[in-house]
């Protein structure tokens, strides 16, 4: 667990170090690590990664749910925000456990649609479940209005991510 008074000690060493933005970012990391090792632990429980959930997860369809449906690795990737390869390492694995199939594009021969196959969303359904009652007891110690102020913290400082990032470039 971070401290904070470990930064200010420093920023007397370091005059560019801000105590509280360190202090911020480390309690991030330190939190992000915490919730990743207990969900590491569920997906491993489950024989997934979550490179793969994530996959069966898009994938997941439900008629009239209004989300989009997307079939493409392609597609995939860019929704994932992972590599092309990263996709289609995941797919084959997937594949090769019977969870999707993979098909040739209807309307483009050259490309393939991938679909979650029957063993995969019955997976999926009996693993949904206890992913979701994880993730709220994860969640619990936050009210519903301190799950929002977080959210709108967390959205604030990818927007802050995004034009750090441009600005770089």
């Amino acid at each position: 667990q971070p401290r904070y008074e470990c930064f200010a000690d420093a920023a007397q060493q370091f005059p560019a170090l801000e105590p509280s933005a360190m202090f911020a970012f480390t309690t991030l990391l330190h939190s992000h690590d915490q919730v990743w090792k207990q969900m590491g632990a569920h997906f491993a429980a489950h024989g997934i990664t979550q490179g793969r959930f994530m996959v069966m997860l898009i994938l997941l369809e439900k008629e009239g749910d209004g989300c989009p449906t997307v079939h493409a690795p392609a597609e995939i990737a860019e929704q994932l925000q992972i590599t092309r390869a990263s996709v289609t390492g995941l797919l084959d694995s997937l594949e090769k456990d019977e969870f999707i199939r993979r098909e040739p594009d209807p309307n483009d021969r050259r490309m393939m649609s991938v679909y979650l196959s029957d063993k995969g969303q019955v997976f999926l359904d009996e693993f949904l479940p206890p992913h979701f009652k994880l993730i709220s007891q994860l969640m619990q110690g936050l009210d519903a209005k301190e799950r929002d102020t977080l959210i709108q913290l967390l959205h604030k400082l990818v927007a802050g991510l995004q034009t750090t990032e441009s600005s770089a470039s």
